[in-house]
């Protein structure tokens, strides 16, 4: 499932403060700088952060989505969600 997919990343990277923003209001979303499409609004999508490196923790994403779902690389860490299809991106 999609779910298990995120905590299986979750789990591979050692996510310390519970796994940053998930589900979004587009209040919310818009506040923090959000794209309108966000996958965030529809429940598809969490910022992780870890004392993995965010290259690091790219890495185990990938292994987990394979080529599917999206995936942002920043500074602070990443953004994984499971939207239908393939996109990745650095922020």
């Amino acid at each position: 499932s999609r779910r298990q997919r995120q905590m299986c990343i979750r789990d591979r990277v050692s996510v310390v403060d519970g796994g940053g923003s998930g589900v979004r209001c587009a209040a919310h979303n818009a506040e923090v700088g959000g794209v309108a499409n966000s996958q965030h609004l529809y429940g598809l999508a969490a910022d992780l952060h870890s004392a993995a490196s965010p290259a690091e923790m790219k890495a185990a994403a990938e292994e987990v989505l394979g080529h599917t779902g999206g995936i942002g690389l920043y500074g602070w860490g990443i953004h994984v969600d499971t939207r239908q299809g393939y996109a990745r991106w650095k922020g």
